[in-house]
């Protein structure tokens, strides 16, 4: 649910630029921070923490970290500026 709400926003910050003027807005711009990009070898422990904080709360399905690094190649994730992983989502 959480990629599918981040997803969502980033569709609409990334939106193309309209001819109207721009309104002043206190909403910062997700795209300028935060990277979606494919997950790599590197990535497995943090999308193994974060499937299973989901999985705890019962909104995924437990896998172990084998099942997420055969898998790797399915996962995409987000990042930030800092390349910390904060959601990822299994294609």
């Amino acid at each position: 649910m959480v990629v599918c709400i981040y997803a969502f926003t980033m569709h609409k910050a990334a939106q193309v630029p309209s001819t109207r003027p721009k309104r002043h807005t206190t909403r910062s711009h997700l795209s300028a921070t935060h990277v979606v990009r494919p997950a790599h070898a590197g990535d497995v422990a943090a999308i193994h923490s974060l499937v299973r904080r989901y999985a705890a709360q019962g909104a995924l399905l437990p896998r172990t970290r084998r099942d997420i690094r055969a898998a790797i190649n399915d996962y995409i994730v987000v990042v930030d500026a800092n390349r910390g992983v904060l959601a990822c989502a299994a294609l």
